[in-house]
């Protein structure tokens, strides 16, 4: 593939696409300009050029490791292995094993903000009732 043929895939890249909006979401107010789209368009091209760089110096350096067949199987399963192992935090959600969610304990809110937390609680195990959620404090009821 050409560099220009690389280039123009982005347009139809769905890992580029949801990094775009992922990014422009999170990082900009709902009201950002053109400029305010371009200044983090440059930012995350700034951060993202190093890492690029380091994927393929980390290509370049596997394929004169990898050349036979079956070093490159066994390189194939690990990799699909491992893959598939950093998703069971996700894939056992719920069912009583560790998971990756995040759990604000009830009644956390930082002592510089009148916005309070909500509650986020990892859904009850099968055949057990959800915790009662507690009441959120409303920013103007005083400390």
């Amino acid at each position: 593939m050409s560099f220009v043929a690389a280039a123009a895939f982005q347009w139809v890249n769905p890992k580029a696409w949801i990094m775009a909006l992922g990014a422009i979401t999170t990082y900009l107010p709902q009201q950002a300009g053109l400029p305010a789209v371009c200044i983090l368009a440059v930012m995350l091209a700034v951060v993202n050029a190093p890492c690029v760089g380091a994927w393929a110096a980390f290509g370049v350096g596997l394929r004169r490791v990898l050349t036979a067949p079956s070093q490159l199987r066994a390189f194939n399963v690990t990799m699909a292995a491992l893959l598939v192992l950093s998703l069971s935090p996700t894939l056992t959600q719920g069912t009583g094993r560790p998971s990756s969610v995040l759990v604000l304990h009830r009644g956390h809110q930082s002592p510089d903000s009148d916005i309070p937390v909500a509650d986020v609680t990892p859904p009850a195990p099968p055949g057990r009732a959800p915790a009662p959620a507690a009441p959120v404090r409303p920013p103007s009821a005083p400390r």
